[in-house]
């Protein structure tokens, strides 16, 4: 692996946590946008690249956003969880990488993330390259929960 590091980058007034990895550096960059916060990102690398073997073709960027994981130790980590914040925080990583790598990212979106991804890219296609989307433990209602 040429590149493992984790590293604090200031998003707005929130310091947060990311962990880039690649085999190659030059390779397309990929944002990995969890389900919200609660599940922490950065703890996950080791999972996803035993399964998917992401760094060997991407540039990926785990990040653990606002109020969760290593992110969780800001000062205000907690004080504004909203979706606009969330998707805020997004659009300036997107900004940073885009201007770091001197490229776009593609951007996988988990359940929530995949929100977060969507108006993140929508608001800043420059930045976003290529929005990839993916839910999971989505259930098709009822009747009966329909009715409610």
């Amino acid at each position: 692996m040429e590149i493992d590091r984790r590293e604090p980058v200031q998003l707005g007034e929130s310091a947060q946590w990311i962990r880039i990895r690649a085999a190659n550096p030059r390779n397309p960059l990929l944002l990995l946008v969890q389900q919200g916060p609660g599940l922490p990102m950065i703890n996950e690398a080791q999972r996803f690249e035993r399964v998917l073997s992401l760094a060997d073709d991407f540039t990926v960027i785990y990040w653990d956003q606002r109020g969760c994981g290593r992110s969780l130790r800001s000062a205000d980590a907690t004080r504004e969880l909203s979706i606009q914040t969330m998707v805020g925080d997004t659009e300036r990583l997107l900004a940073m990488l885009c201007d770091r790598f001197d490229r776009p990212a593609v951007v996988a979106g988990f359940s929530m993330g995949a929100t977060l991804a969507a108006l993140a890219t929508a608001r800043r296609p420059r930045a976003g390259g290529d929005p990839c989307h993916g839910g999971h433990g989505h259930r098709r209602r009822s009747r009966r929960q329909e009715r409610l």
